[in-house]
């Protein structure tokens, strides 16, 4: 983390001739449901494309109420194989948590509002439609879309946004379950 953290520190170093929101290509990270990469694309000033590839744990088995500490239980665990990844007792030291560990990847069309918000720098307001991919070990691959509503901050006379937002998630494959994402980040601006 450490070194992430010495990486923005240095992008915000750069001299000022770099210090522009005018580039279409942002790069950051993300913190969130899913900890990984961000990136967005400027099409114009109002529609872009948004994508992300990170990783996490997910815990889709909670939804039957279950506990992860259950999984302890030899009895517990015999009954719920699925629910505790096939993994009896020592997935807690092998993955340093209970939960699906999950690759996550995810494409979104975003309109910018800026209408929405009035402030002395931008800050639109947006939204849009995508889908989502995620690889849970043990377990499956599973496929869904998504709306995304989020807030973007634009300060100026610096290369970088920041963003936060939340993501209703329909699961289609390999079944139907809804599900809530969030995240924020920031953004370097090529």
């Amino acid at each position: 983390m450490k070194k992430i953290y010495a990486c923005f520190f240095l992008l915000a170093c750069l001299p000022p001739t770099y210090a522009t929101q005018g580039g279409n290509f942002g790069a950051g990270l993300r913190l969130g449901t899913h900890f990984g990469f961000d990136f967005k694309y400027r099409l114009n000033t109002r529609n872009a494309i948004g994508f992300a590839l990170g990783w996490g744990s997910s815990n889709f088995g909670n939804r039957y109420g279950y506990s992860d500490g259950q999984c302890y239980d030899a009895n517990f665990y015999d009954s719920h194989r699925s629910y505790c990844n096939g993994i009896r007792f020592d997935y807690y030291n092998r993955y340093g948590q209970y939960g699906y560990s999950s690759f996550h990847l995810h494409a979104d069309y975003l309109i910018h509002n800026y209408n929405v918000i009035k402030a002395s720098f931008p800050m639109p307001l947006y939204y849009g439609p995508g889908v989502q991919y995620e690889y849970l070990r043990y377990y499956s691959a599973w496929l869904a879309v998504r709306g995304t509503i989020g807030l973007d901050f634009m300060p100026p006379n610096i290369p970088f946004d920041f963003f936060v937002e939340l993501t209703p998630v329909f699961w289609f494959l390999p079944g139907p379950l809804l599900d809530m994402y969030g995240g924020v980040g920031a953004r370097y601006w090529f």
